[in-house]
């Protein structure tokens, strides 16, 4: 898929591979019964869709380093939360 749209339009490549990886987040919200990763996989697709559409590719490396940092302290609190439940 992402070779296709790099031999066609080579500008929208990360857009792509950035809206895989939301994708590829959906079956770890159900492994991990995490909402993080289900609400992260359907933000990321439409953001990133939304901002490719409009936007240069480095608001896209942006968006997504920033949104990564965030989502990174969402799985944090997430896991905090389970371990402290378990532990009960």
């Amino acid at each position: 898929m992402v070779c296709l749209v790099y031999s066609a339009v080579p500008e929208k490549m990360l857009m792509v591979l950035a809206m895989i990886f939301g994708g590829h987040l959906l079956p770890f919200g159900g492994l991990y019964k995490s909402k993080s990763y289900m609400y992260s996989s359907v933000i990321v697709t439409i953001s990133v869709l939304i901002i490719g559409c409009t936007c240069a590719p480095d608001i896209i490396a942006l968006f997504m380093l920033l949104y990564e940092i965030v989502f990174t302290g969402c799985l944090f609190i997430g896991n905090k939360k389970t371990y402290a439940r378990n532990a009960k």
